[in-house]
């Protein structure tokens, strides 16, 4: 698990820039949920961070969205990070990026949340 209090600090901005403001990152595994967009989790691992973008899905859209997904993460697809998808549960779609520690900043952060954003647009057409 990460330590770090630089890393702590910059998550902690993080999420006082997305609304916030009295919290403090802990180290924790974190959960969002969005009213829009979903749910976001936020969980610390060795090398870096994970970023998950969960979607609800109905059974009868499986067939179509899974294909979907797969396509839009695909090495040939031109995302400014690696990105992968998969199932929690029956029910929702997951998009993942992970950051290593390197790539851990506010710029970083931004940027896995704009490729989120981006494969969930792309699902939803």
């Amino acid at each position: 698990m990460m330590q770090d209090a630089a890393v702590h600090l910059t998550i902690t901005e993080f999420l006082q820039q997305l609304g916030f403001a009295d919290f403090i990152w802990r180290g924790e595994p974190l959960t969002l949920a969005f009213e829009r967009s979903g749910t976001l989790m936020i969980e610390p691992h060795e090398q870096g961070l994970l970023l998950v973008r969960l979607q609800e899905i109905s059974e009868y859209d499986c067939a179509d969205l899974i294909p979907k997904a797969l396509r839009a993460v695909h090495y040939d697809q031109p995302l400014p990070l690696r990105a992968h998808t998969g199932m929690k549960g029956a029910s929702q779609l997951a998009f993942i990026v992970a950051l290593s520690r390197q790539q851990l900043s506010i710029a970083g952060l931004n940027e896995a949340l704009g490729v989120l954003d981006y494969l969930h647009q792309q699902l939803n057409q």
